[in-house]
């Protein structure tokens, strides 16, 4: 959700992804799944999942809607609690992954090549963007850029402080010259 306040300060339109449910009933631009849509973004998340080697099920109506906002986007911008490397006792993978949640949203994004991909991991306060050839993340220096139309930012619902300000920074870095026409 701090994505699409600080991005309204700059005229970015957010769509809000969700399966049915009444309680999201306040959400602006909120984009309801079909039942279709539901099942192909279950059918995603399971083929992550074999990479992550997660228990998933209790939460497939959050994590089948993250195929969605992933799908159509040329970059994927995630703020993440923690990077867990490959070949790890923490992560036997062949791939790194992204810890919790927003793991699951990377890894589809991994999944789909041609996409850019970009973790900011909170426990280094570091960007980091994804190989595909390598399997893994790389440091990335400084703060990557929204050089497409279409973009998804997700991320941790423990949004450090240092997270939001790598939010701001991101917006801030490529879009600084929007919100000045937008505030005249």
């Amino acid at each position: 959700m701090f994505f699409d306040k600080i991005g309204r300060d700059y005229g970015v339109t957010t769509w809000h992804y969700s399966y049915r449910t009444k309680f999201h009933d306040s959400v602006p631009n909120k984009r309801e799944l079909s039942k279709e849509e539901f099942e192909l973004g279950k059918e995603k998340v399971n083929k992550a999942n074999d990479i992550l080697k997660r228990p998933l099920f209790r939460y497939m109506n959050l994590l089948s809607r993250n195929y969605f906002i992933i799908r159509d986007a040329k970059i994927v911008l995630a703020i993440g609690k923690k990077i867990m490397k490959k070949g790890t006792p923490s992560n036997p993978s062949e791939y790194d992954v992204v810890k919790r949640g927003t793991g699951v949203a990377v890894m589809l994004a991994c999944l789909e090549p041609g996409k850019k991909i970009y973790v900011y991991d909170q426990s280094v306060d570091k960007w980091f963007d994804w190989s595909y050839a390598l399997k893994s993340f790389r440091e990335y220096p400084g703060t990557p850029v929204i050089d497409a139309d279409a973009f998804a930012g997700i991320g941790t619902r423990k949004l450090t402080d240092k997270g939001k300000e790598a939010i701001k920074r991101i917006f801030e870095k490529t879009l600084r010259w929007k919100s000045a026409q937008t505030n005249k």
